[in-house]
């Protein structure tokens, strides 16, 4: 019987995508660097409501920094950076390690791409990199290669 679905290349082996994909941990002084915010991000974080919602968009800064991919965390798996972050820019204070809601997320992930001056993947945008893609297939067709260019 005929699978009905096709197999998947598979581009990326098991550590090389978990090492893409994992949350970064963080130095003393990585956090240092990753989580420093300029005056338009401090700005920025002091229109947010929420202590927790600020933390969560200082980590997803401080994240995408390292790593241009924002992970799924809950605050007391990051608790050193919760820590960090509340010492820094809070004061001490001390956050309640509550569940970010979905919609929470989102739009904080998406307010976090703007300031860092990336934006939204556009028909326009796939067309030209499809086309890309297809020269660079011409010129080599190893689809580890491809996914690289």
């Amino acid at each position: 019987m005929q699978p009905t679905r096709p197999s998947r290349i598979q581009i990326l082996k098991t550590d090389e995508i978990d090492e893409l994909y994992r949350r970064p941990e963080f130095s003393q002084t990585e956090r240092e660097e990753y989580f420093a915010l300029n005056d338009i991000l401090l700005e920025h974080i002091r229109a947010i409501e929420k202590l927790e919602n600020r933390i969560y968009f200082i980590l997803f800064i401080g994240y995408f920094r390292a790593k241009p991919v924002i992970p799924k965390f809950h605050l007391k798996d990051v608790r050193p950076d919760v820590m960090y972050i509340c010492q820094t820019y809070f004061s001490g204070a001390k956050p309640r390690y509550t569940e970010l809601a979905k919609s929470t997320r989102s739009r904080l992930i998406n307010q976090v791409l703007a300031l860092l001056s990336f934006e939204q993947l556009t028909p326009a945008m796939t067309d030209n990199l499809v086309l890309r893609l297809q020269d660079v297939a011409i010129i080599y067709a190893d689809p580890r290669y491809i996914a690289e260019s």
